[in-house]
């Protein structure tokens, strides 16, 4: 049963096409040519650099878990000699950018990239357990609802989130404590080892491939309100787009034009 279970949720399966031998083969395929032309990017040298973490979440976000271990050996083969350096790849992708941003896409397609990343490494000992969230030692409640509150205050400006917190309050209080207190006061606050750019950008990148329009745009404000620039908005939505592309996710909804969501004042009312 669990070897179904792993051979299961490493299966490739593009949203919205039949799943066969070729299509299949052409959607791997053409991720590797996308993922290889980002990695030699001289500015995606650095064991640092954000483009690993967002094609990672895109392919993630897009139901191509297995593409995520392309991500990571792409990434680390610039730093075959560099032990540190392929851990601390690996301690993005997991730790941080996968698990924050499977609040988005959900744990079936975290699961569908986890297990096909670790049968990536190149030896045991580069992996990484590192955990930012033992929670024989969580903080009270209220100190993690105020830190996500803080946070988000910060995201979506305190105009769209008073409209936002007080219409969950009235219709929903129990999605307000999941978002505020477990999706931003636990993970998306969580600063340690991606910064609150790097965090608005891998949001961007699992929201495009699940056709959340609205969502995309108050993260692409979001990541300028967070100290961002309107150029790294454009890195993390043209790897996104790319990333979609490339896996055939049939978007239906139309997306937000960079301008005509960063620097609004509202994005968010009672009506949707």
């Amino acid at each position: 049963m669990q070897i179904f279970l792993i051979r299961f949720l490493i299966i490739k399966m593009a949203p919205g096409k039949d799943l066969n031998p070729e299509f299949a083969a052409q959607i791997e395929q053409d991720s590797i040519k996308f993922i290889q032309e980002l990695a030699s990017k001289p500015e995606n040298q650095k064991p640092s650099s954000s483009w690993y973490i967002i094609a990672a979440c895109g392919f993630a976000a897009s139901g191509q878990g297995p593409l995520v271990a392309e991500v990571y050996k792409a990434a680390i083969a610039q730093h075959s000699s560099d032990d540190e350096a392929r851990r601390l790849i690996l301690r993005r992708i997991k730790v941080e950018s996968l698990i924050t941003s499977s609040f988005i896409f959900g744990v079936p397609r975290l699961l569908n990239a986890f297990f096909p990343l670790i049968h990536a490494l190149p030896s045991p000992h580069l992996n990484d357990n590192t955990t930012l969230r033992s929670y024989s030692q969580t903080p009270s409640f209220s100190s993690v609802s105020q830190r996500g509150e803080v946070y988000m205050r910060v995201v979506f400006g305190s105009g769209d989130l008073d409209t936002f917190l007080q219409t969950m309050e009235e219709y929903w209080p129990d999605l307000k404590n999941l978002i505020v207190n477990d999706v931003y006061g636990m993970y998306q606050a969580e600063v340690s080892i991606l910064g609150k750019i790097e965090t608005s950008m891998i949001n961007i990148a699992s929201l495009v491939p699940m056709d959340c329009p609205a969502e995309v745009g108050w993260h692409m404000r979001g990541l300028v309100n967070n100290g961002g620039s309107v150029g790294e908005v454009e890195t993390a939505f043209g790897i996104a787009r790319g990333v979609v592309d490339v896996c055939r996710v049939g978007l239906k909804k139309k997306l937000p034009k960079i301008e005509d969501v960063v620097g609004k004042e509202r994005l968010i009312s009672r009506e949707g």
